[in-house]
């Protein structure tokens, strides 16, 4: 759903990436980019599915145990409703650089967040922090739940990555 004026409508329940009876499916992707909608009571990502776009909005509650990946290496995604993330369900950020959605991904989330599964953050471009960057790729109006595990780099200097949910 790529472009002002795109539009998907979906109804009640769109899946990806899960069989008619919510078993595991095929691979499945996702691309909500440039101004595109796609509108949808509750969109259900299966493990083989993936949601990305850069300056798209997804207009329903996610549920999502497949691959989230925002933006096009990077950029924005926006959710207008709620995000819950499931076992075996990603987050992959890209940063590479310190401005939001320009050097690095953000997820924008309208409605509650709840977390789990695993994040991974992917550096790019040749991109090495410093101490004292700080990257906010995930924002909502509430949080709960936790990642499960988390996939860093490493850039070869004793600085790491530190969640906080300010």
């Amino acid at each position: 759903v790529r472009g002002a004026g795109s539009r998907l409508e979906a109804g009640t329940t769109l899946t990806a990436g899960l069989d008619y009876d919510g078993s595991p499916g095929g691979l499945a992707e996702i691309v909500v980019a440039d101004g595109g909608v796609l509108q949808a009571g509750t969109l259900a990502l299966g493990a083989g599915a993936t949601l990305s776009g850069n300056g798209g909005t997804v207009v329903a509650d996610v549920v999502s145990g497949g691959t989230l990946s925002p933006g096009a290496s990077p950029g924005v995604l926006n959710v207008d409703g709620n995000l819950t993330m499931i076992e075996g369900g990603r987050l992959v950020i890209q940063i590479g650089g310190t401005t939001p959605g320009v050097d690095y991904d953000l997820l924008h989330v309208s409605g509650n967040v709840v977390l789990a599964g695993t994040l991974e953050i992917d550096l790019v471009g040749g991109f090495t922090p410093q101490a004292g960057d700080s990257f906010e790729f995930l924002t909502g109006a509430g949080f709960s739940g936790a990642f499960a595990q988390f996939v860093l780099p490493s850039w070869g200097n004793a600085l790491g990555f530190r969640l906080d949910f300010g």
